[in-house]
């Protein structure tokens, strides 16, 4: 896959020697097709409407790894959600192809760390429900330290518990 800071397929560039299926021939593209490399394994699971990438694809490293990503007329808009042996394991943000943010469950922790991916700072630690909603408390940073912590409620902030603004905390 590529690297955070990289723009993601504009449209996706099939390897020399892969195996298409079905054979699009020389009309549009249009419906779901897997792309095959050279030892018949899966790459990706595309989705072609016109000939553009629209909607889920499956971009895979390996077998057990993959990322579905939301295309919409060949750029990825939304999150992309990486599955390594069918566990969700990150959440990518795209806007106009390009990865945003980055969400990545804490090892033995509830909470979810958010980071820009342009940069890698952090940008928060948060709880979130099944839909993707912040609950209970959230710690949020700025340059790499934090600003404050909040409380959640379906997804919306209730209130600040602490803020920090240089070296003093408020409460």
């Amino acid at each position: 896959m590529d690297s955070n800071n990289q723009l993601i397929y504009k449209g996706f560039d099939i390897p020399e020697g892969a195996i298409i299926e079905p054979n699009p021939g020389k009309g549009k593209w249009n419906g779901e097709y897997t792309i095959y490399d050279s030892n018949k394994l899966v790459i990706a699971k595309l989705q072609y409407k016109n000939s553009q990438l629209f909607g889920d694809c499956k971009l895979f490293e390996n077998p057990q790894k993959f990322e579905k990503r939301p295309y919409v007329n060949d750029i990825a808009n939304g999150w992309g959600i990486v599955y390594e042996n069918d566990k969700e394991t990150k959440r990518y943000f795209y806007k106009d192809g390009k990865r945003i943010l980055m969400l990545e469950q804490e090892k033995e922790t509830k909470f979810k760390r958010e980071t820009d991916c342009q940069n890698g700072h952090l940008l928060s630690l948060c709880e979130y429900d099944e839909k993707f909603n912040r609950i209970n408390i959230g710690y949020f940073f700025k340059d790499n330290r934090i600003e404050k912590a909040c409380v959640f409620v379906n997804g919306k902030e209730t209130r600040i518990v602490k803020e920090f603004n240089d070296n003093i905390m408020t409460e």
